[in-house]
């Protein structure tokens, strides 16, 4: 990242405008500084006035009764005997399971399950009020500012460049896995935790788990069979684009959210909220004066002695997602005092030094993720980290409702990267909405073939990005 990455400090620069409907769009005052395009409209005055109006506190008043058992899904660690216990059965399968894995990029994720990091209730609901259904971000007092692609891999590692149809893969469940009156979640892990050599059956079960309770976090809070069919894939070993089906949930969470909100309603309870604050513990973490990445500690799945005799119960962070996943502080349940001070932060906007855009700037402090570095995306050995940086700040669809289940509507949602250019290295231009005037909002999909062709809609060019050297600014059109 370029020393001028503090857009507060950074000239106003301009770009080339024959290039305007590329993504990487060429700046004129620095031959490797890029803006993120394509350009739709350049003076989107009157657009950011229409959905600034419409997020949902202009439309209901923050109230303790939006959130009445919101987060009751959060996937904290239960402590049950250890034939019972997820640590226990999580050592046993990644004793066998650890380099497959790592080779089809959820290891760093389920990594993850053993922080048992705390609820932090008043900064998830507080954000969530500024939440644009529209741009798919929240429109913060600062600027807006969206979890991306480039969060979901450096926070989890999945895969965010498969461009496999997931409901090619949604077929009969192999396996008959009893989920109902079967004593919660440690009841399930006492009936499919094996003994000896981990079969198939099992890893499913293992990975059935924690899609259903740590990553998706569905409002049943109980065992179900909905997410068998991945589950099976990933133990097969097939490509999948996990990482841009889970930004697709958050996203439609929050717009279930909203909508809540905007009609005085309670949020219903269920999705990633964990993703939600994770990503904002790290957007506020100058705010609340977090420790430094190569300070900061993530518990160890078992502890280990010194020859002194002194027990070690945690480790130096691997990734971001440890480093987000371990709070100071103990969380926070919900109340009117704590809701109000996030509120306002978010509404005033954080002083300009605590302000954080790109949130990776100690990225190589850290080993994690495995296949995808920064200071890699101009290395033609390492193509994978083109690849990742390209999906990143290119618009696409994220499929949704992908999960077996009764009323289950697959759909979509827009990753619209121009709201968040800054975020990723990038000059930031007036917000285009690509797909605005291409395909409907979130439409139905009721078979393969839609979702086929819905993948592989035509996006922009991306132009060339050589040599690209990043660094957060913004154009003078921006700041009308």
């Amino acid at each position: 990242m370029s020393s001028s990455t503090s857009p507060s400090t950074t000239p106003l620069a301009e770009y080339a405008e024959h290039l305007s409907n590329l993504v990487a769009i060429p700046s004129l005052s620095h031959k490797n500084h890029y803006f993120l395009g394509p350009i739709h409209n350049l003076d989107p005055t009157d657009f950011i006035i229409g959905e600034t109006n419409r997020i949902p506190f202009r439309l209901a008043n923050p109230n303790l009764g939006h959130w009445k058992n919101t987060f009751k899904s959060w996937s904290s660690l239960e402590k049950p005997t250890p034939d019972k216990s997820w640590t226990t059965w999580y050592q046993r399968i990644s004793a066998s399971k650890k380099t497959h894995w790592d080779e089809i990029g959820i290891g760093q994720a389920l990594a993850l399950t053993i922080a048992n990091s705390a609820k932090d209730e008043p900064l998830m609901a507080a954000a969530t009020y500024f939440w644009s259904n529209t741009i798919n971000a929240f429109l913060f007092n600062q600027g807006p500012m969206t979890p991306t692609l480039i969060d979901i891999i450096m926070i989890t590692g999945l895969d965010v460049t498969s461009s496999a149809n997931p409901m090619s893969m949604n077929t009969k469940n192999q396996f008959d896995f009893k989920t109902k009156s079967i004593g919660g979640w440690s009841g399930y892990v006492a009936a499919y935790m094996g003994k000896g050599p981990v079969t198939p059956r099992e890893h499913v079960a293992f990975l059935l788990m924690w899609l259903e309770k740590f990553l998706f976090c569905r409002s049943s809070c109980g065992p179900t069979t909905n997410w068998q069919f991945v589950a099976k894939a990933l133990e097969s070993n097939k490509q999948f684009p996990l990482g841009k089906i889970l930004l697709g949930y958050l996203y439609q969470k929050l717009k279930n959210a909203s909508a809540k909100i905007a009609v005085d309603s309670i949020v219903g309870a269920g999705g990633p909220w964990w993703l939600l604050q994770t990503w904002l513990n790290l957007v506020v973490m100058k705010v609340v004066n977090r420790p430094s990445i190569t300070e900061a500690e993530f518990p160890r799945l078992e502890p280990i002695v010194e020859d002194d005799g002194e027990e070690l119960t945690h480790c130096r962070c691997m990734s971001y997602g440890e480093y987000a996943s371990t709070p100071a502080d103990a969380g926070a349940k919900l109340s009117a005092e704590l809701l109000k001070d996030w509120f306002c932060s978010f509404y005033e906007g954080f002083q300009k030094d605590a302000r954080v855009w790109f949130l990776y700037e100690d990225s190589a402090d850290l080993e994690l993720p495995l296949d995808f570095r920064f200071e890699d995306i101009n290395h033609e050995r390492y193509q994978t980290s083109r690849e990742v940086f390209t999906a990143a700040i290119s618009p696409c669809i994220l499929p949704v409702g992908i999960h077996q289940g009764r009323n289950i509507q697959v759909s979509y949602e827009f990753y619209h990267s121009i709201s968040s250019a800054r975020q990723l290295g990038l000059g930031q231009l007036p917000i285009g909405l690509f797909f605005a005037d291409k395909i409907q909002c979130r439409g139905e999909i009721s078979s393969t073939l839609m979702m086929d062709r819905l993948l592989n809609l035509q996006g922009p060019p991306l132009g060339s990005i050589d040599n690209i050297e990043l660094a957060g600014f913004r154009s003078r059109n921006f700041d009308r």
